[in-house]
């Protein structure tokens, strides 16, 4: 079978899975459904899916919602690292790492989750969420369910 017939049989079965902003879970879903060589190396969600941009636009939505203190925290070091022409990927890290080593219960939450993923470098809630959004399909959970 070739790739488009892969492709639009994936894309037949994302619609069924009701992953609409939980970014990351169509990949697990996949893999765990069709393996990962059915995949041919592309991302379900980010190569294949139709609605990713509104999609990923809708997790960070909800990850905002779920850690309002670290979504300001995220937001606030990007505005700041993009006035000085900073990379903002590093001015995150950093202020993700200040609010563990200040004990914020969010950021020790998110920490303990991606250590669960075997993440052990701090990084934001949205891919923290998107490890638990790739862990719930790969394990065929509800989208949302961690």
């Amino acid at each position: 079978m070739g790739f488009n017939k892969r492709k639009r049989k994936l894309l037949d079965r994302v619609e069924g899975w009701d992953c609409f902003g939980y970014y990351g879970y169509g990949q697990g879903r996949a893999a765990a459904e069709f393996g990962e060589e059915y995949l041919g190396g592309k991302s379900v969600c980010l190569d294949l899916c139709k609605r990713a941009e509104e999609c990923r636009s809708a997790h960070l939505a909800k990850m905002d919602q779920k850690y309002p203190l670290l979504a300001k925290l995220v937001h606030n070091a990007v505005k700041a690292s993009r006035s000085r022409g900073r990379d903002p990927s590093k001015d995150v890290v950093l202020a993700m790492d200040e609010a563990l080593s200040a004990g914020i219960p969010d950021a020790v939450a998110v920490q303990r989750k991606l250590h669960a993923y075997k993440v052990n470098r701090m990084t934001d809630h949205y891919r923290c969420g998107q490890f638990e959004n790739i862990d719930n399909g790969f394990n065929v959970r509800s989208p949302g369910e961690a």
